[in-house]
């Protein structure tokens, strides 16, 4: 069962390939009980009533759900936390070969921040 969203979200890729998801609070990770390709956002907004996600990590779950890949820890949670991350959008996908494609074209087109072309 999925968690109620906070809002949506549209993210284009570097092909041009856009994608609508739904967006909830990080704190439900835990219920978000699908494999695809999530994107974790901070909340860039200035005013309290509206939220402005700013996507800083584009990863996928594919052999796992996104909630058993966050309870193990996520690789990259010390990012995410310098970052200030609230918020997690899923895109449901369960094609291995799709889910990567996804994956590679969105972090090409965001640049997030947390990914590893970031890594230092």
């Amino acid at each position: 069962m999925l968690p109620i969203a906070v809002g949506g979200n549209t993210v284009v890729g570097a092909s041009g390939s856009v994608h609508s998801l739904p967006v909830y609070h990080l704190d439900h990770v835990d219920d978000i009980d699908r494999m695809g390709v999530y994107i974790v956002y901070r909340d860039a907004a200035v005013a309290i009533e509206q939220h402005t996600f700013e996507p800083i990590y584009v990863g996928r779950a594919e052999t796992e759900t996104i909630a058993q890949r966050f309870a193990k820890g996520h690789a990259h949670q010390e990012c995410f936390t310098k970052h200030s991350a609230k918020f997690i959008g899923v895109i449901s996908q369960r094609d291995d070969q799709k889910l990567e494609d996804i994956e590679v074209d969105l972090i090409k087109g965001l640049n997030p921040v947390c990914n590893e072309q970031h890594a230092q």
